[in-house]
């Protein structure tokens, strides 16, 4: 029943969904961020997921919008520049994460530690991997 819905949907809709789903995470990364820097670590819930939800719904709405008043397709295409500048910072952020999991090895939990450090490398990897096919 719901494979039916879906199929039915409008492609851009459903990309926009999809990639709507990056774009909550990433907003609820950055408020939990900006949150623990000023110091707001007793927020409520509701501002904790409502900040995303709002941005994300903003986002989608726009990008819909856009898309079908112009027709524009907005992907990256392998071996350009902005595609290539995500993957330098996909390929950063994955480093750093694996140097705050070798803390978590040395200091406290091993076990964790040595689980999430294999995914990062897993990511950093197949990131090195997409990189070096760009050129």
């Amino acid at each position: 029943m719901i494979r039916e819905e879906w199929r039915y949907m409008d492609r851009v809709i459903m990309e926009e969904l999809l990639r709507s789903v990056a774009t909550f995470f990433l907003a609820f990364v950055i408020t939990i961020f900006l949150g623990a820097l000023f110091g707001l670590t007793t927020a409520p819930l509701y501002v904790i997921m409502g900040i995303p939800l709002v941005i994300t719904g903003v986002v989608f709405s726009l990008f819909v919008y856009k898309r079908k008043s112009t027709g524009k397709e907005y992907k990256l295409k392998r071996g350009t520049t902005p595609y290539k500048v995500t993957m330098a910072i996909f390929i950063l952020v994955c480093f750093g994460f694996i140097l705050s999991r070798v803390r978590d090895i040395v200091y406290g939990d091993t076990f964790m530690g040595l689980f999430l450090t294999g995914i990062g490398t897993l990511a950093l990897i197949i990131g090195l991997r997409e990189f070096r096919k760009t050129k």
